[in-house]
C-alpha cells in the first residue's frame, strides 16, 4: 500500500501488508517514519525502486 498518513501505515499493517509512506502528502517524512512505514519516499519516482519498478525513458 501508498500511503500518506499514519492511519494508512496503521491500517495496512492491522491487514497484513506493507506500506510504503508518500511524504509528498499530508503527513509528512515524520509522521510515516513514526508509524513504521516500510520506506518513505520524498517523490512519486521514489516508489520505484521500492516497487521493483524501473523508471521508463521518453525516447531515445
Amino acid at each position: 500500500m501508498i500511503g500518506d498518513r499514519e492511519h494508512d501505515v496503521y491500517g495496512a499493517r492491522a491487514h497484513g501488508i506493507d506500506c510504503l509512506g508518500a511524504a509528498w502528502g499530508y503527513g509528512g517524512e515524520a509522521e510515516l517514519a513514526r508509524a513504521g512505514a516500510r520506506e518513505v519516499c520524498a517523490t512519486p519516482a521514489d516508489l520505484l525502486a521500492p516497487l521493483g519498478l524501473a523508471p521508463v525513458g521518453l525516447g531515445s
